[in-house]
């Protein structure tokens, strides 16, 4: 059998045997994993694992924002676009179909807006966009922008008791804040007027 087909397992150990009957590989010890303390091998070798370790965090990390990057990418044009959204809301809600005298175009005008109103809250929702539920719930500066204090009775105070413009999510990020009327104690009603 040649040298070229022989199997390398099979070298090795016949390398190593030939090394001991020849007396080669006496006072040769081989290099142990661990090291000594002061070793240059072993801080090489811990260099080594640490920028790997470091490589690794970096790859990561840049994944991540790239992840988020293309996630939040469109933040900007989604905030104008609710704006657009807003003006469609009040289109709808100024005008209903029985406010008209059955002016048919007028109907099929208001019936063509609500649908529009309808396919861009659609688009919306495809991009993980949703309105906020803010009404009744207790304010939050990381949520709310606070327009309003309205003295409530029946309210407790620091609930949001109106919505101005309505407030926007993306995933579970604000995407806009919604502007509320907040409810505060009452003053006191003075009896004393004259």
């Amino acid at each position: 059998m040649s040298d070229k087909e022989r199997d390398p397992a099979t070298t090795t150990e016949t390398l190593e045997t030939e090394a001991s009957f020849s007396g080669e590989s006496e006072g040769i010890e081989a290099p142990t994993s661990e090291g000594e303390p002061g070793d240059p091998a072993r801080e090489w070798e811990e260099k080594y694992l640490r920028a790997l370790a470091d490589l690794d965090n970096y790859k990561k990390r840049a994944v991540r924002i790239a992840e988020d990057e293309r996630r939040y990418a469109n933040d900007r044009l989604l905030r104008e676009l609710l704006d657009v959204i807003d003006d469609f809301e009040r289109a709808v809600a100024s005008t209903s179909p029985d406010d008209s005298l059955d002016d048919s175009p007028f109907r099929a005008f208001h019936s063509g807006v609500s649908m529009i109103h309808g396919k861009l809250l659609g688009m919306l929702e495809r991009f993980d966009v949703t309105p906020m539920d803010v009404i009744g719930q207790t304010f939050s500066a990381d949520e709310h922008e606070a327009m309003l204090r309205v003295p409530s009775e029946k309210d407790s105070e620091g609930t949001v008791v109106q919505e101005l413009r309505r407030g926007y999510l993306i995933g579970d990020r604000v995407l806009r804040h919604a502007q509320v009327a907040v409810a505060t104690t009452p003053e006191p009603q003075n009896d004393d007027e004259e």
